[in-house]
């Protein structure tokens, strides 16, 4: 049961605010899969750092190019998405003969 009522006193105060929960919400998300991503990154970099070489920087450097791993796969792999829905949308169309 709900205890909280929200009044407004137009349409427009209600969509901001539902905009602005919206957004904060996908923020929220990109921070919480940031953080699961990013922590066992650092942490691996960290934990096997070799001697005489600073711990922080070895975790910042794991951390960095499993980033750069990911998101070049992650970002090859939309492409290939695109590339395929749009011939598939185009349906050769856009052939000439």
């Amino acid at each position: 049961m709900t205890t909280k009522i929200r009044a407004y006193r137009n349409w427009e105060e209600e969509a901001t605010d539902s905009i602005s929960e919206w957004a904060w919400m996908q923020v929220a998300k990109a921070i919480v899969v940031g953080v699961v991503i990013s922590v066992p990154m650092f942490g691996f970099g960290a934990l096997t750092a070799q001697t005489g070489v600073n711990r922080w920087e070895a975790g910042l450097n794991s951390t960095g190019a499993g980033h750069e791993f990911l998101w070049t796969y992650a970002a090859g792999g939309a492409q290939n998405t695109i590339d395929f829905v749009q011939g598939a949308r185009d349906n050769g169309s856009s052939e000439t003969n």
